[in-house]
């Protein structure tokens, strides 16, 4: 098994995507669901973010309307330092600098369109977590 997206709603769903495409190089794919509403999909190496506005029954743009939401999306670079200068230069507003908060993982926190905290991030075959 692996993960193959993440979906998330939105007001604004071209902005968004927009954003992920022209900040961390992803493929936008738009498409019409069978509920006629326009979703795109922002394809990266491994996965996936579907983004579509909320359905009329869902108040609450940013949850499914129950259990957890999401806390951030992290994305795995090989410079961690080098990309966050890049994406400083673009205007992309920081939430944390980069550090280092264990042996073998180094990162950063930025913030995304509409509020979306994304992690990027960069982890040796030192940690734990490798993978």
């Amino acid at each position: 098994m692996h993960l193959d997206h993440i979906h998330i709603y939105t007001s604004d769903p071209a902005n968004v995507a927009s954003w992920f495409s022209s900040n961390l190089n992803g493929r936008e794919v738009w498409s019409r669901q069978s509920d006629d509403v326009l979703r795109v999909d922002v394809h990266f190496p491994g996965a996936s973010l579907a983004i579509s506005a909320a359905p009329p029954h869902i108040d609450d743009k940013k949850s499914n309307g129950g259990g957890a939401g999401i806390d951030h999306l992290g994305f795995k670079v090989e410079d961690v330092d080098h990309t966050y200068r890049e994406l400083m230069k673009r205007g992309v507003e920081s939430l944390r600098p980069p550090r280092t908060p264990r042996l073998g993982v180094r990162s950063a926190l930025i913030k995304g369109p509409e509020g979306i905290v994304i992690e990027i991030f960069h982890r040796s075959a030192n940690d734990y977590n490798a993978a």
